[in-house]
């Protein structure tokens, strides 16, 4: 009798009705269900990206949909393409560590969700040193070449004196 309750309830979770009420309610129950419906996938990686990690027959749909809830889930991707990628660290810049050999515009839209996601770069561009400190200036501390260090502070120093001028001339100019 025990083993008919246990095949009773294991038959259950290729009930798709079943399937979904078990991941709405917590989606780490999609590991248990035996060939799931990409309904119930999507069920699932909708409200928490991470379930992509249960997902053996990743199809581009439920990717987007998993890495827009969560950039992280990049992690649990094999072979992203350069759309996903974007998505992800655009979602969440933290999502650059999982990226092997990102392009510059993968670092760009990465360093502008979040400046601190510069500690993922190698050998960045004075382009992605400025926009990861302008993000966040944080990011300084991920600088570790004191001439490139010197030169972005100049940089960002010119740039909040030329933004003051201009802030002083729209006033005067509303002045008159």
């Amino acid at each position: 009798m025990e083993s008919e309750e246990i095949l009773e309830e294991f038959s259950k979770f290729s009930n798709e009705k079943f399937c979904l009420d078990a991941v709405q309610k917590n989606v780490s129950a999609l590991q248990y269900v035996h060939n799931p419906t990409e309904k119930v996938i999507l069920a699932a990686v909708q409200q928490n990206g991470d379930a992509l990690q249960y997902v053996h027959n990743q199809s581009e749909k439920i990717i987007m949909v998993a890495v827009r809830q969560n950039g992280l889930a990049l992690q649990y991707v094999r072979n992203p393409s350069e759309q996903v990628i974007l998505v992800a660290v655009q979602q969440n810049g933290d999502a650059l560590q999982y990226v092997h050999n990102p392009s510059e515009e993968v670092i760009m839209v990465a360093v502008g969700q979040d400046g601190n996601a510069l500690r993922y770069v190698h050998n960045p561009s004075e382009n992605v040193y400025l926009m990861a400190v302008k993000q966040n200036k944080e990011a300084l501390r991920y600088i570790h070449d004191l001439e490139m260090l010197k030169r972005i502070c100049e940089m960002l120093k010119a740039q909040k004196q030329g933004e003051n001028q201009n802030g002083t001339k729209r006033k005067t100019n509303g002045i008159n």
